[in-house]
């Protein structure tokens, strides 16, 4: 009769471990699976970010160029005559100093009187 009860516990005791072995087992599967699927998804949704952080980027440049070409549009100012044409405008003396400066460039050691040697 003892050696039919330590059978049979010893029975139950095996089967509660290859229940609970089993148990762990799909357990470790379903983890394994789990995990697969977020990295992948992970990977997927990192994909596309960059894709729209790059279209992204091509779009704001777009748009910063079609701003700074209006702003460029916008700065030109009408034509007045004596603002535009006074650069041009020399008097008397300086029209003598700059022909007077102008012949001495004509010699032979008209390149200048400083020396770098």
């Amino acid at each position: 009769m003892l050696v039919v009860v330590v059978v049979a516990v010893v029975l139950v005791v095996l089967v509660v471990v290859v229940v609970v072995v089993v148990v762990i087992v799909v357990v470790v599967v379903v983890v394994v699976v789990v995990v697969v699927v977020l990295v992948t998804f992970v990977c997927l949704q990192k994909k596309k970010k960059k894709k729209k952080s790059k279209d992204d980027k091509e779009k704001k440049k777009k748009k910063k160029s079609k701003k700074e070409s209006k702003e460029k549009k916008i700065e030109r100012r009408p034509f007045d005559r004596d603002k535009d044409l006074a650069v041009s405008r020399m008097d008397e003396s300086q029209r003598k100093s700059v022909i007077s400066r102008s012949k001495e460039l004509g010699g032979r050691f008209g390149h200048g009187a400083t020396q770098f040697l």
